[in-house]
Parts: structure tokens; C-alpha cells; sequence
């Protein structure tokens, strides 16, 4: 039996299964159905089957996964429950359903849902030349199952340069509430000056990484030969003072052995002759 629309719950046939693991599993899918497991807080878990086809048709509306689902079944333990899909796994490649939980929805109790959040009309700040910029595709919302919207969609027509729409600003039915940080934008319009600004600091990162990959390929080379140079002229002015200190030293040597001393050695002879 195909999916049908019932007020806005798909009607889903399904078969209670026994036996679990993956050898049962995949005997399941070799048969062409998938595996599941329904579970509900005031009900133990049942195990079951459904078709691809079925399933794929059940979940093709609007609110896709968050879609409400009637099962039909001969087992009463599951027969006329009102599910959604608690978790659903898909081939990395192929996207064929794999396994998929229901779990039992309560008009008394909430449940958590992800939602997406359409942007309508043209800003008026991007014809000043600013750009629109959605921080936020998705929200998180807790409510009654029956509450969940399809999408949240918010009217940025009236946007100028530096406006934008936080959170807590959100169009929202009585009864759903938002998670998380309530002040963070959903959506803003962005000056040009502030874009001109980052585009300018990665220009510049740009530039000084090329110039460091340049300075890092071109420059052994030339630290090299810098280097080589620097040791020449090192080498070089060691060697003057080397020889002017030996220049020196032999000019002390002649001063010591001047004639004037050798004078006094003659005059020292002439004194032991006369004598």
C-alpha cells in the first residue's frame, strides 16, 4: 500500500518483523524492504519493515523529515500510531534507505525539530551597496509534533545597511519555542566598507605569504654566498692585523739592536784599551 495524505499525516503501511541484528537486517534488504524499530515512550519498542517506495513517498512533502506518519499494520501494538522519524540511514552512495526508527508523537508531550528559514523580498541596503548575509539556514524549535511549521520565513524587504534580524525576532506561533542563543543574527545586510575591509586583510595575507615563499626559495642562495663573503672579508682583516703585529714586533727588535747601543758597546772597548 503507497503512502497517502491524510490532513496532513502520510499514511504508511509497515509489517512487524522478529528476530534483530544485522544478519536479520540484512535478509530484510535483500527482500527489498528496509528494517525498522518503533519506539514510544508509553509503548516497548516493535521492530518492523517497510518499502523503499512507500517510505520515500511517505516523507516526500514539505516538511520532509519532519513529516507526521500514520502506520498501518496488522500487529494493533503498532497499527494507527502517529510517528515521525527518529533517525533514518542512508547508503554513503547510492542514498538508499537503509534502517529507519520512528518514535511515538503526543500532542501532551514536545519534541525537537529542525526547521528551515526562508528569506523573502530584496533587501533595500543591497541597492545602497551592501550585501545580505543569512548566518542561519536552520533553527532548532521545540513543540507539539502537530505545531512543527514546514519553513520560518522572514521579510528582509525592509533591511538597510547595518540592520539585521536576530533570533528572538523570529515569526512564531504561540507554544514554539526557539533553541539556542536568542540574540544571534539570523540575517544582516553588510556594508561595503566592512567587505572591502576583509577582502583588503586577505589581499594583504596573500601578499605577505608569497613574499615569505619567495624570500624562503631565493634566499639560501644568496645567505650562501653572503655568508661566504662575510667569512672572506672576516678572514681577510685577520690576516692585517696579523702582519701588522708582526710588523711591530720587529720594529721593537731594531730599536733594541740601534747603533746607539752598539756604541756603547765600542766606547765600553776603548775604555779597557786605554786602561
Amino acid at each position: 500500500m503507497a503512502a497517502t495524505q491524510m490532513g496532513g499525516v502520510s499514511e504508511i503501511k509497515v509489517e512487524s518483523r522478529t528476530g534483530i541484528g544485522k544478519e536479520v537486517a540484512r535478509k530484510v534488504r535483500k527482500q527489498g524492504r528496509i528494517p525498522g524499530v518503533f519506539y514510544g515512550a508509553r509503548h516497548e519498542p516493535v521492530s518492523f519493515t517497510v518499502e523503499p517506495d512507500s517510505l520515500k513517498k511517505a516523507l516526500n512533502t514539505p516538511k520532509l523529515l519532519n513529516t507526521l506518519l500514520k502506520m498501518v499494520a496488522e500487529d494493533p501494538e503498532i497499527n494507527g500510531r502517529v510517528v515521525m522519524v527518529k533517525d533514518i540511514q542512508r547508503h554513503p552512495l547510492t542514498r538508499a534507505y537503509l534502517h529507519v526508527d520512528f518514535m511515538e508523537v503526543y500532542e501532551d508531550r514536545p519534541v525537537t525539530a529542525s526547521v528551515p528559514i526562508n528569506v523573502l523580498g530584496h533587501a533595500a541596503g543591497v541597492d545602497q551597496g551592501g550585501t545580505l548575509d543569512q548566518h542561519l539556514r536552520h533553527v532548532e524549535l521545540k513543540c507539539a509534533a502537530y505545531k512543527i511549521p514546514t519553513s520560518i520565513e522572514i521579510d528582509v524587504s525592509q533591511l538597510e545597511i547595518g540592520d539585521s534580524i536576530r533570533l528572538n525576532q523570529l515569526p512564531l506561533e504561540q507554544g514554539v519555542e526557539l533553541l539556542g542563543e536568542l540574540n544571534s543574527s539570523v540575517v544582516s545586510v553588510v556594508a561595503p566598507r566592512v567587505i572591502e575591509e576583509v577582502a583588503a586583510a586577505v589581499v594583504e595575507g596573500e601578499e605577505g605569504a608569497e613574499a615569505a615563499a619567495e624570500g624562503a626559495e631565493a634566499k639560501p642562495g644568496e645567505k650562501a654566498a653572503a655568508g661566504e663573503k662575510a667569512a672572506g672579508d672576516k678572514a681577510g682583516d685577520k690576516a692585517a692585523d696579523k702582519s701588522a703585529d708582526k710588523g711591530a714586533e720587529k720594529g721593537k727588535g731594531g730599536d733594541k739592536g740601534k747603533g746607539g747601543d752598539k756604541g756603547k758597546g765600542g766606547d765600553k772597548g776603548a775604555d779597557k784599551k786605554g786602561k
